[in-house]
């Protein structure tokens, strides 16, 4: 299916003005430690899209010196959120060199983050399918309590070993084996200092309270997608692409 309706007129200028081809893309959402990264990246990999998170994208711009990481670099620093109009132009920015180098369909991580964020990617981007990944609240907060990160390499870990029995209104059991470092990135691995109860809690309300208006925006649009994870990344990969293969043959016939 195609973008909402307010999709079509502006993109098509913007990219036919340039040469381009309009891009398209699909959006991965879902709370704070339920695994965006981890699945988004292995989806986009497996079918060929360039794979975006909002977070890291912000972090490269900063990184670059240039004068729009500089802007931003000035609101981070003054403790505000990044307004959407600077994500939005770094992002739109951002998929404009790609495609210029041929490349249009595209994985958002964790972003839009609020309806008025999708509201205007839709100006933009041809947006398919919203994957909108679940898990227990309470899965997910010993997920996040176990996030570990290596401070020589960058790399991310999770020494979580979760068991989690069936719950009282039907949940599913949840096992998920911590994904431990290997030995030279063990004696390195720090906590980042907001991996806490109170923090992370905080966090999952605020999520709550912003998640319910995108994943409207996107139900209105027949593009959402519920996921529940209630297994590893063994388990829960293999199940989550067989979710996306009706989503995956149009995109072939697309580029065929």
């Amino acid at each position: 299916m195609r973008g909402g309706p307010r999709f079509g007129a502006l993109a098509q200028r913007l990219f036919s003005a340039a040469g381009l081809d309009t891009p398209s893309a699909w959006v991965f959402l879902g709370p704070p430690g339920v695994g965006k990264g981890t699945y988004s990246k292995r989806v986009a990999e497996a079918l060929g899209m360039s794979h975006i998170a909002a977070g890291d994208l912000v972090r490269d711009e900063i990184q670059s010196g240039s004068v729009l990481g500089a802007q931003m670099q000035e609101v981070v620093n003054s403790g505000q959120l990044l307004s959407d109009s600077l994500i939005l132009k770094v992002l739109r920015q951002r998929m404009s060199e790609e495609s210029s180098s041929g490349i249009t369909k595209f994985l958002l991580d964790g972003f839009p983050r609020t309806a008025n964020q999708a509201a205007a990617l839709d100006e933009f981007v041809d947006v398919h399918l919203a994957v909108n990944l679940d898990l227990r609240e309470d899965v997910l907060l010993k997920k996040c309590l176990g996030r570990r990160l290596c401070s020589k390499c960058g790399a991310n870990y999770n020494v979580a070993d979760i068991n989690v029995p069936a719950g009282q209104n039907g949940e599913a059991p949840i096992t998920m084996p911590p994904l431990n470092p290997p030995a030279d990135c063990e004696v390195h691995m720090v906590t980042r200092e907001d991996d806490n109860v109170e923090t992370i809690m905080k966090r999952l309300e605020v999520y709550k309270a912003s998640a319910k208006p995108v994943e409207d925006f996107y139900a209105e649009r027949g593009m959402l997608l519920d996921f529940e994870i209630t297994g590893g990344i063994p388990e829960t990969l293999p199940t989550l692409m067989g979710a996306l293969k009706p989503h995956i043959e149009p995109r072939r016939a697309e580029v065929a």
